[in-house]
């Protein structure tokens, strides 16, 4: 009975310092958890949060691997929403590692699925996902189509996570298109949302991001400060490997 107790509160501390971004007390807690013991929708879950801590400190390829174990798990229970949202969710880590085909694959499954049962908030995911995947393959007109619908979706519903993910990914296309004004207007909105929400994840990256247009600009002052506020979020996530790039670029410019 006891240990039954310890587990469940080990789940739950689990799940309330991985949505907090605490990651090496979740990794700690993780590793303390019997999953043998456990339901296998409680270990689809425990896999799934274990793996956004791992893409959050930037270990992309354990990310995966966990959250290939929480699709078989899905799969197996029959559960069609939740097997939808690992697929996506693993896209958007594929895309990440630039393995576009994979992430393809992914989200043309969740796709099926999500049509044939009718989820709307399931088919909004995958346009924020395929249009990131059109962005790093350069269909930027595609893209761009694609997460205007989707902001306007967004709004509507009040789902801020997607939002802000859409309006950070339409900034980077911007800045990839080297239109830098709209760029900064769209990371500007995504980080209100962002802060709004304590979104950390994404306010490391778009401080990042910001950093490097200042950089290309020659704006060296700006792109400092830009890169300590990344440094502070990445910090709070616990990337050592994001820390060391912007270490890097710090030097590079001094």
């Amino acid at each position: 009975m006891l240990e039954k107790i310890r587990e469940s509160n080990n789940i739950n501390l689990l799940s309330l310092y991985s949505n907090i971004g605490q990651s090496e007390k979740s990794l700690e807690i993780f590793d303390k958890i019997n999953r043998k013991n456990i339901l296998p929708d409680v270990q689809s879950k425990i896999y799934s949060q274990i793996a956004t801590v791992q893409k959050n400190i930037g270990n992309y390829e354990d990310c995966i691997s966990y959250l290939k174990q929480s699709i078989e798990i899905k799969k197996k229970l029959g559960d069609i929403e939740g097997y939808c949202l690992v697929l996506i969710n693993r896209a958007d880590v594929l895309i990440k590692v630039k393995k576009y085909d994979r992430a393809r694959e992914d989200l043309d499954r969740a796709k099926g699925w999500a049509e044939k049962i009718g989820n709307e908030d399931l088919l909004v995911l995958l346009k924020g996902n395929l249009s990131n995947l059109y962005l790093k393959i350069g269909q930027y007109k595609e893209a761009n189509n694609l997460y205007m619908d989707i902001i306007k979706l967004c709004k509507t519903q009040k789902n801020y996570q997607v939002l802000v993910n859409t309006l950070q990914n339409l900034g980077t296309n911007y800045f990839l298109l080297n239109n830098y004004s709209k760029c900064k207007k769209y990371y500007s909105e995504a980080i209100r949302y962002a802060k709004k929400m304590n979104y950390v994840s994404n306010l490391a990256e778009i401080f990042f991001n910001l950093a490097i247009i200042n950089l290309k600009k020659g704006k060296t002052i700006d792109a400092n400060n830009f890169l300590y506020d990344s440094e502070r979020y990445y910090t709070k996530l616990n990337n050592s490997y994001m820390k060391k790039k912007i270490n890097q670029i710090k030097k590079s410019i001094k």
